[in-house]
């Protein structure tokens, strides 16, 4: 576990449950595209393997 938290992007922090989903997977982009710092929590993770490109 990292000493200090992830950074915040311009935007502040968004966590996505069910980010690899049809969904998710959209929902992560826009907020990637509003300047968040994105983390996506997935019940699949090799899906995470193949990130959205924005």
């Amino acid at each position: 576990m990292p000493d200090s938290p992830t950074p915040a992007g311009p935007a502040g922090n968004a966590l996505v449950l069910g980010g690899t989903g049809w969904v998710g997977r959209h929902v992560c982009a826009a907020l990637a595209r509003r300047g968040y710092t994105v983390l996506a929590v997935a019940r699949n993770p090799p899906a995470c393997y193949s990130p959205v490109r924005h």
